[in-house]
């Protein structure tokens, strides 16, 4: 996801219309087959007939998925992200570590972070 300090940065991104425009390059249109999305997705997947396995595009601008996200993300030093594009953190570490439950943290953070409810 090409953003620093949660400000998009368009000249590192690739659209997944490039990338399918490169792999057409090497190979016929009737060749790759685009795959059901799962349900709660971040990466749109294809297969490239007569080879093993598939590949995935994660085209978070250009092809947004944030409506069928339901990710939460637990950062190295204890902060529950409800979004990687997110400003907003929840310590989770400090009340761990003072042997406080967090389930009601957890729960409250993507209650009130979540843009969909």
């Amino acid at each position: 996801m090409p953003f620093g300090g949660n400000e998009w940065d368009k000249s590192k991104m690739v659209a997944q219309k490039d990338i399918l425009d490169q792999v057409l390059h090497h190979f016929r249109q009737s060749d790759v087959e685009k795959l059901e999305d799962d349900k709660n997705f971040t990466a749109r997947e294809f297969k490239t007939r007569n080879y093993l396995g598939s590949f995935g595009i994660i085209s978070s601008i250009a092809n947004p998925f944030c409506y069928s996200c339901n990710r939460i993300r637990l950062t190295a030093n204890g902060q529950l992200k409800y979004c990687l594009f997110s400003n907003s953190e929840t310590d989770l570490l400090t009340p761990f570590r003072n042997g406080e439950a967090i389930e009601n943290l957890i729960a409250f953070a993507i209650k009130n972070n979540n843009p969909l409810t």
